[in-house]
């Protein structure tokens, strides 16, 4: 079919020989690219060795976020005094997720027990090579809880599962964390955070 063919790119992959050859057969097959963000466009144009034309269309979020939203609830995230810091990202080893307990962990050695905690929202299973590389010993039951109890800061992080409504957990929260080990420090949690007007750590 005489038919254009157009390709969202929305990904950096780590630099390899699939990702080059990836790339090239984008520059070769594609009429046009749509890239999330100037950091995907360049990515891939290194990749292919050449500058990879495409227009940016950015994600958003709407901005309907709000202190004052009258039903804000959320199970087991009660209004704390302390700075509340939220994770609303499953676990994945390089999106960093496990690097917010060791900051939980450096805060209590530091005295700063009673006036941070972490709230992690999503599924927070772990495969058993992610586990090794966090040197836990992995079971079925293996998750991000097990390596707080492991470092002993389970009395700062408060995990409550997958949340369908992000934005009352946002509402409820002081500040966003997203300490990614990929030269990515974006996703949908971060534009989130964005729009409901928190600070947002990420890396």
């Amino acid at each position: 079919y005489n038919k254009a063919l157009v390709m969202h790119l929305r990904t950096n992959p780590w630099d390899s020989w699939f990702a080059r050859q990836q790339a090239n057969c984008i520059a070769e097959i594609m009429d046009q690219l749509v890239f999330i963000t100037e950091n995907e466009r360049k990515t891939w144009s290194n990749f292919s060795g050449r500058p990879l034309d495409g227009r940016v269309i950015y994600n958003i979020a709407g901005t309907n976020f709000s202190k004052n939203t009258q039903d804000r609830s959320v199970p087991n995230i009660e209004r704390d005094p302390r700075y509340t810091i939220a994770c609303i990202s499953n676990y994945s080893y390089l999106r960093g997720v496990d690097r917010v307990i060791e900051l939980a962990a450096e805060i209590k050695k530091q005295g700063g027990i009673n006036k941070v905690r972490f709230v992690f929202c999503g599924n927070m299973s772990m495969t058993r090579s992610e586990a090794k590389m966090l040197g836990i010993d992995w079971s079925t039951e293996t998750n991000l809880t097990t390596y707080a109890d492991l470092l002993d800061v389970s009395e700062i992080c408060v995990f409550v599962g997958h949340v369908s409504a992000p934005e009352k957990v946002l509402a409820n929260v002081d500040a966003l964390i997203k300490p990614t080990r990929e030269a990515n420090p974006w996703g949908r949690d971060i534009l989130e955070g964005l729009a409901a007007g928190l600070p947002v750590f990420s890396t």
